[in-house]
């Protein structure tokens, strides 16, 4: 009979600068211990575990929390480790289902361990290279934009527009935030064209009406792999523009909303191209105007036309063609 090594189950609570681990060994024993958010602390935190529990198998389990537990990631895999990355809307949620009343970074480590031994989530992939530079890209090129948009509030403050020099100084700065935008957006297509399986998506997304060329390259940022995916649906709880409906018995019966607990870089990423959706593309228009006569608001409308792109983009990616006004939701779906 063959050995199956037991498993122990690591719940990861990550800061910027540290992280609580938790580990459940095989005879349900509990060891907590911080280490620090660097390449050293990791190689510790693993060696930690490791003489905790020898001849296991561990199963590493971290939230999704903005880039700070990237490294992290990245370094378990490849000292090939089981490891998982899950979102916090759902862990918080587990927590508070498991009697957890307090929060603090052990208690959310102790969590994860024990979301870990209860679920087994999926393992996690790192994207390819290529993939990963352009996420990188186009959160940087974000950046600049947020940035350029407050110093330009910023120039226009009532306490400020008295003061020449002190403008002058705000607009250099515009200025050259706005050049670091140009430049990125080129570094950007040349990332693109020298790639020829991203220009391939790049392409077959921009026979989208609605999507042009860094909508497309925001969407291949963010969802990485669409073979992660095995339908549309799959595809819109990830963006967190699923409808989530809130019924019990015969009275309670809450108006159906849009849930955001998914990847917020791509539902920014879809807001504007939603709106140009709502008048050149086809089927998105039909959709917005049978809403606003059902007496939707025009937000819900409009987020109801970024879950429709973000099918029709899944669409032209799962079945490697471009866009087709007569598609059925069937191919769409999968």
């Amino acid at each position: 009979m063959e050995n199956v090594e037991p498993k122990v189950y690591c719940g990861i609570d990550i800061s910027k600068k540290s992280f609580d681990v938790c580990v459940i060994d095989h005879k349900c024993r509990q060891h907590e211990k911080e280490f620090d958010n660097t390449h050293t602390g990791f190689t510790k935190m693993l060696s930690w575990c490791r003489g905790i529990a020898r001849k296991c198998q561990f199963h590493f389990c971290m939230e999704a929390t903005g880039s700070y537990h990237v490294a992290l990631a990245y370094f378990l895999f490849e000292k090939k480790q089981l490891v998982s990355v899950v979102n916090a809307y759902v862990t918080h949620h587990s927590a508070i289902a498991m009697g957890q009343g307090n929060k603090t970074d052990p208690m959310d480590a102790r969590g994860l361990a024990k979301f870990c031994q209860i679920y087994t989530p999926p393992q996690w992939q790192p994207p390819a290279p290529e993939i990963a530079r352009l996420d990188i890209l186009l959160r940087r090129r974000q950046t600049l934009i947020e940035d350029r948009q407050r110093e330009t509030i910023r120039r226009n403050d009532p306490s400020i527009t008295r003061y020449s020099d002190i403008q002058a100084s705000i607009d250099q700065l515009i200025l050259f935030i706005s050049n670091q935008i140009s430049e990125i957006e080129k570094e950007i297509k040349d990332h693109i064209d020298s790639n020829p399986h991203l220009k391939e998506d790049c392409e077959l997304l921009k026979t989208i009406p609605g999507i042009a060329l860094l909508t497309a390259a925001s969407i291949i940022g963010a969802i990485k792999n669409i073979n992660n995916f095995n339908s549309a649906d799959s595809i819109a709880a990830y963006a967190g523009i699923a409808p989530s409906e809130y019924r019990s018995g015969s009275s309670i019966h809450r108006k159906t909303r849009i849930m955001k607990r998914g990847n917020p870089h791509l539902r920014r990423t879809l807001y504007m191209p939603a709106l140009i959706a709502c008048r050149y593309n086809h089927q998105c228009k039909a959709l917005y105007d049978r809403l606003l006569q059902k007496h939707h608001s025009k937000k819900s409308a409009r987020v109801a036309v970024m879950r429709k792109l973000l099918m029709q983009a899944y669409g032209v990616l799962k079945h490697r063609q471009s866009y087709n006004i007569n598609w059925t939701n069937c191919i769409q779906k999968g």
